[in-house]
């Protein structure tokens, strides 16, 4: 019996040892076991980091999809500039008449090429009246014109505007030779005058005498005039 106690005693440090070797192995399979519970955990939200990555790699298409529409739009807003650009016209002359200046008043020239420079480039358009008075407005110092002759009851004066009638008379003349511009409203002189035939001559007086016409013709029409080398020139055209 002595002797089974001295072999117990012997090989009881050892038995000890075993199990504390055993409870550390144990307990080292636990953490592995628990290290690769989260390593797979971790893997798995791998997936995350990939619904992640592709929804950056979005982002190219998204901006692609931007400069796009951007081009697409700059593209249209081109055409639509493209398509807004005024046209040229085609002119077709229509009727040119002249008239000679026979006055020499410096004052009436001056008066004229006012009243010329207001008229040219005037566009009538279809079914539209043509009032000069209206276009050429009242004779006043501000606008530069200057007293010179005029015809007023019958009888020679001075009044700003002086040679106007020449102008309107020209217009009148030119407008006789287009049979779509139908004249509406004109007035004689008290006398004959000596730059135009009897009876071709259109008086003006702002508020009581007017030259009219109405443009009966499918297209606009455009007046040219001026006074150069002792005439004064009208010349009409068709807008096409």
């Amino acid at each position: 019996m002595k002797k089974v106690f001295i072999i117990f005693l012997l090989f009881f440090p050892i038995i000890i040892l075993t199990g504390c070797n055993n409870s550390n192995n144990a307990n080292t399979t636990n953490q592995a076991n628990i290290e690769i519970s989260r390593t797979g955990t971790i893997s798995n939200d791998t997936s995350l980091n990939i619904l992640v990555n592709n929804t950056s790699n979005t982002q190219p298409v998204e901006n692609n999809t931007i400069n796009n529409t951007t081009q697409n739009n700059n593209v249209i807003t081109n055409n639509t500039i493209q398509e807004n650009q005024p046209t040229t016209n085609t002119e077709s002359i229509l009727y040119e008449f002249s008239t000679p200046i026979k006055s020499k008043s410096s004052n009436r020239l001056n008066n004229i090429k006012i009243t010329c420079s207001k008229l040219n480039g005037i566009v009538v358009k279809p079914q539209e009246e043509f009032s000069f008075c209206k276009t050429i407005g009242k004779s006043t110092e501000d606008k530069g014109y200057k007293k010179a002759d005029v015809i007023i009851n019958k009888e020679i004066t001075q009044a700003l505007g002086g040679g106007n009638c020449q102008v309107s008379s020209t217009l009148y003349n030119a407008v006789l030779g287009i049979p779509s511009l139908n004249v509406t409203e004109r007035h004689p002189h008290g006398k004959d005058v000596n730059y135009v035939p009897e009876g071709k001559d259109a008086a003006i007086s702002y508020g009581s005498k007017d030259l009219k016409f109405i443009n009966n013709s499918k297209d606009s029409i455009k007046i040219y005039a001026n006074a150069d080398n002792g005439k004064v020139y009208v010349k009409i055209v068709a807008l096409k």
